[in-house]
């Protein structure tokens, strides 16, 4: 935090690598809980603890792997917090901060209980698969569509995919190449493209959140150890 001057106001310290430093524990008290979480009981960026996962770790004795993505294209900004000390201090002075935007949740920066509490607002998923049993599926698609502004998303048949709120359960990019997604267990997908997209319709780098096509195709069958070759796909966002 600064004076008008920019002289030093305050300094913000926390405890990094068993050291204290100049910086604020962003993951407890910023990203980890919702705002409505007041009690902290469901923390979100840890994905064996977030039941909206729904993750299980089988009985198998075989090594399985643990994978965990974070959304964090296009979606940073610079927050304020109106007497912005740790203690609300009405002395204190204004701090900002770089965290994920609040497209979810609202950021109410003259709120001192959740200021600093910006829970849901950082895309982050998870699952659980064994390496030795997995399959994958390569999709060479037609459209020319630049792989920076669209990929494709494998879907499980029987389950749901909100691509305006959650990240897909496994994807690849698509562009006029060959894309493949990796580390499939055995079973049944669904297809889809996802697109950036603007208001207005036209393919953007614009970041979250973003469009989806219908189904491509019928259900694709993953095998283990094989690879599913779907060519020629061309279905519009």
């Amino acid at each position: 935090m600064y004076e008008t001057d920019l002289t030093t106001a305050n300094t913000q310290t926390a405890l990094f690598d068993n050291r204290t430093v100049n910086g604020y524990d962003i993951n407890e008290e910023i990203i980890q809980y919702a705002q409505s979480d007041t009690s902290k009981g469901t923390p979100l960026t840890f994905p064996l603890q977030n039941t909206n996962l729904d993750l299980t770790v089988t009985d198998s004795d075989k090594p399985y792997v643990l994978e965990i993505r974070v959304f964090l294209k296009n979606v940073l900004m610079q927050h304020v917090i109106e007497e912005g000390d740790k203690d609300n201090s009405t002395s204190a002075k204004p701090l900002t901060f770089i965290s994920p935007s609040d497209w979810s949740a609202d950021h109410d920066h003259t709120d001192p209980a959740t200021a600093f509490l910006n829970g849901g607002n950082l895309l982050i998923t998870a699952r659980i698969y064994e390496p030795s049993t997995v399959g994958s599926i390569s999709v060479t698609v037609t459209d020319g569509v630049p792989a920076t502004t669209t990929y494709f998303v494998a879907i499980p048949v029987g389950t749901t995919f909100d691509q305006t709120t959650e990240l897909p359960y496994a994807s690849t990019n698509g562009a006029a190449i060959t894309g493949i997604i990796e580390n499939l267990p055995p079973g049944d997908y669904q297809i889809f493209k996802t697109c950036d997209n603007s208001a207005n319709g036209t393919i953007t780098s614009d970041g979250f959140p973003e469009s989806i096509s219908g189904q491509c195709g019928g259900d694709q069958t993953v095998t283990s150890g094989q690879q599913k070759v779907l060519t020629g796909v061309s279905c519009a966002c």
